[in-house]
């Protein structure tokens, strides 16, 4: 897989979204150097930092690809586009359009991931904590106090 980015400044991306960088430094329209393998089959899911200098490094989005998406055997080349001044919610904001090697199929645009917005609204209640199922997203939110956390999507739309 080839990755290529279109932003104004250089990127970081990683596959897998795991911390680690898979290509670091990627500049504005430029190509990865060589391809990617990645399984096929499975969700692909990619963190993006951007670099701005001197500042450090700053996480602009997260997209999930999924797994029917990537075919056995397969070129896919994902250019990586969008703002990355603006919220993940906004429609200008960091995205992904994988288009395949093969010339006959269609581009698919993939959005950011989604993020889980919550306020404690209840002035007497204590510490909120917030759970997506088992998971524990966070807590001890405070009245008033807003958190916020992406989410990956799976296969079947919810986690």
């Amino acid at each position: 897989m080839r990755v290529n980015a279109m932003y104004s400044s250089a990127l970081d991306v990683d596959l897998g979204d795991d911390g680690t960088v898979d290509i670091a430094s990627l500049a504005r329209l430029t190509a990865s150097d060589t391809p990617i393998e990645v399984a096929a089959g499975s969700d692909l899911a990619v963190g993006i930092t951007g670099i701005v200098n001197p500042a450090p490094a700053t996480r602009v989005g997260a997209v999930t690809i999924a797994g029917t998406s990537l075919g056995d055997g397969a070129d896919e080349y994902l250019v990586i586009t969008g703002l990355a001044t603006v919220p993940p919610r906004d429609t200008r904001g960091t995205l992904v359009v994988m288009t395949p090697s093969d010339g006959q199929s269609a581009a698919l645009m993939v959005r950011p991931n989604p993020v889980l917005y919550v306020l404690a609204a209840s002035p007497d209640a204590s510490g909120l904590d917030v759970y997506l199922g088992a998971t524990k997203l966070g807590g001890g939110l405070a009245f008033g106090q807003l958190a916020s956390r992406e989410l990956r999507p799976s296969s079947a739309g919810s986690r």
